[in-house]
């Protein structure tokens, strides 16, 4: 099937209104792109056919196959050096490539009903210093980290203390996330006053600084009794990597000077000379993700319930040039917000709106959908028993959740609600369009040998490879196929390290190719 077939593609974020007129947003793991037509596929997961797409559902993560006309484009996931045109139904525009990629959030502060509006994503720091996955240089080596071992060091609530690796960590619950292991949205970092639970006897093999009495004679006699401890700190021990290559050296030093291949293993006073080469990561930020925020004086924060209203009213008015002044509004309302939700049925809500980052209810989604009309008091007796049984259980959690205040300065753990990305494109007629929503742009994830954009440096497509004579190109026009390109020689050796200029001129581009050593754009490493 064509790429132009698609409407929605990986890592998209989408949303939809829910019958009951809550706003649902989700993440797209799937589109019918590479979908088989081979019905023998996986019984247990319904396949993805043509128009539609598989949507893991915020917060729970489940996932569902639908209709691509069934949900809208929240937000579009692209990286810098991704190849884009302009949304316009019917019509093949000219390509560009994303120079810029700004990604702002909205974030809730992990424990509280509190929504941060407009973060940056620049300013959201990891919960921990290291991850796979992620491109480290050390001493002029690049290379891909394949594992992380850390320890972690927690505190029962009586003051005990044990050390523990992070695999034994993981085995924990966290009590602010009750989501499948398998859930999408599922996140693994630690942080410094998470707070874990599980038995006793699971920590059992750990260096146990302090132990008080009670911890040791639970630890003999009730080895299967869990209890909450948190985190206290983080100390990472190593990194495997895979080094990909020697980078830079300086031309001053002495071949005996020169380091050797790190080994896999990256340990002791070497990780504190390790430099994470995650350049781009502010432009990865997605749904689910957790990290640190330090509290600005300028931030808007506002009550989750008051966040879904705007969001919904941005999205499906189109209201995106008009968030200040209706921010604003809100923020300044925010704390009679208490009052507003003296109902008890409004009570519901809220928490369950709280229990979407905390999940403490395992159905928080579905009460988050149900909570806006179940608020009349002459319904049927089991529903209004069921209800209050909700209110009697959520009312003890809601008080601290509400009642926390954050002010500038505060360092805090947030998870991202929702994005909005704004990009800067290079068009192929040489023009630079500043900060476009992604959601107005269609990405190109298939190119033919003849597209050319400003700044590609090209060579003449004929036989032989002619190393002294090279052209950048200016500009393109895509419809025509035709390029203008300026044409250079290199330097020789003893003269002006400075390429030669010789001519300017238009060429088809059928009669052009990439230059085999020079491939440069944003994005790449």
């Amino acid at each position: 099937m064509a790429n132009h077939d698609f409407k929605y593609f990986y890592e998209d974020e989408v949303f939809r209104i829910t019958k009951k007129g809550a706003l649902q947003f989700g993440m797209v793991i799937e589109n019918a792109e590479f979908a088989s037509s081979d019905e023998s596929s996986d019984e247990e997961e319904q396949p993805v056919k043509a128009g539609q797409i598989r949507v893991a559902w915020y917060p729970q993560g489940s996932e569902e196959v639908v209709p691509e006309r069934k949900v809208h484009l929240a937000d579009r996931s692209l990286m810098p050096g991704d190849v884009v045109r302009r949304l316009v139904q019917g019509k093949n525009t000219q390509r560009g490539y994303c120079r810029d990629v700004k990604v702002y959030s909205s974030v809730q502060v992990i424990g509280t009903n509190q929504v941060i509006f407009g973060v940056q994503s620049e300013d959201l720091t990891p919960l921990e210093a290291f991850k796979s996955d992620i491109l480290i240089g050390l001493d002029g080596w690049v290379g891909m980290v394949r594992s992380v071992k850390s320890n972690l060091t927690l505190r029962f609530t009586d003051g005990s203390k044990v050390i523990v690796d992070d695999e034994v960590a993981e085995d924990l619950d966290d009590i602010r996330d009750k989501r499948d292991p398998e859930c999408e949205f599922k996140r693994y970092d630690f942080y410094p006053g998470q707070i874990l639970f599980g038995p006793v006897k699971s920590l059992e093999g750990g260096q146990w600084i302090e132990c008080s009495p009670d911890i040791q004679s639970t630890r003999k006699h009730k080895p299967h009794k869990a209890f909450k401890v948190t985190v206290e700190e983080i100390d990472f021990i190593s990194l495997g990597v895979s080094w990909i290559c020697r980078a830079y050296f300086s031309s001053t030093t002495s071949t005996e000077e020169t380091k050797a291949q790190p080994k896999f293993k990256v340990e002791g006073e070497s990780l504190a000379r390790v430099k994470m080469l995650n350049v781009f990561e502010p432009c990865t930020l997605q749904i689910g993700d957790r990290n640190f925020y330090t509290m600005k004086e300028n931030d808007i924060v506002m009550m989750k319930s008051e966040w879904k209203k705007l969001q919904k009213d941005q999205l499906m008015k189109g209201k995106k040039d008009k968030p200040a002044k209706k921010v604003a509004k809100l923020a300044e309302v925010e704390h009679i917000d208490d009052d507003d939700n003296s109902s008890e049925f409004e009570d519901c809500e809220a928490d369950s709106d709280a229990a979407s980052v905390s999940s403490h209810d395992s159905s928080s989604q579905n009460i988050e959908g149900k909570s806006g009309k179940k608020k009349v008091k002459h319904q049927p007796g089991l529903m209004t028993k069921v209800l209050k049984k909700k209110k009697l259980k959520k009312t003890k959690k809601t008080g601290p959740l509400t009642m926390m205040v954050v002010k500038p300065g505060d360092k805090v753990v947030t998870e991202t609600l929702s994005t909005r990305s704004e990009v800067d494109v290079v068009w192929q007629d040489g023009s630079v369009e500043k900060a476009i929503p992604s959601a107005e742009l269609y990405p190109i994830h298939h190119l033919d040998d003849h597209e050319f954009f400003p700044g590609d440096f090209v060579t003449e497509a004929k036989e032989g490879f002619q190393p002294h004579s090279y052209g950048v190109v200016q500009d393109v026009d895509h419809a025509g196929r035709c390029c203008k390109v300026k044409w250079f020689r290199t330097y020789t050796e003893g003269a002006q390290p400075q390429p030669i200029y010789v001519s300017t001129a238009d060429a088809s581009a059928y009669d052009l190719k990439d230059h085999p050593d020079f491939k440069y754009r944003p994005g790449s490493i």
